[in-house]
């Protein structure tokens, strides 16, 4: 996940004054976001899933992007690193 927010992230830079990594940052934190959120066990409205909304509102999911992306090959399109990268 990491690495394509890297590749894609040349083809979707939208300002001039936007670095590589800044695009690749949002990519992956919008990517991590959805996928945590689309993978959620609690789909009926309760208490819980009010707290869990909640909770996942107050991350910092540019931190993590920035985290992940640390160990992207920005050279070569390989991962230097495969252990911090989200799989499924």
């Amino acid at each position: 996940m990491s690495q394509k927010a890297w590749d894609d992230a040349e083809i979707t830079r939208g300002y001039a004054s936007q670095t590589r990594e800044d695009s690749a940052k949002y990519l992956l934190s919008e990517a991590l976001k959805a996928w945590i959120e689309n993978a959620s066990p609690l789909q009926r409205t309760t208490v819980y899933t009010d707290l869990l909304n909640a909770a996942l509102g107050e991350v910092n999911w540019y931190e993590i992007a920035d985290t992940f992306l640390e160990d992207v090959d920005k050279t070569s399109g390989t991962l230097d690193l495969f252990s911090k990268e989200v799989t499924q």
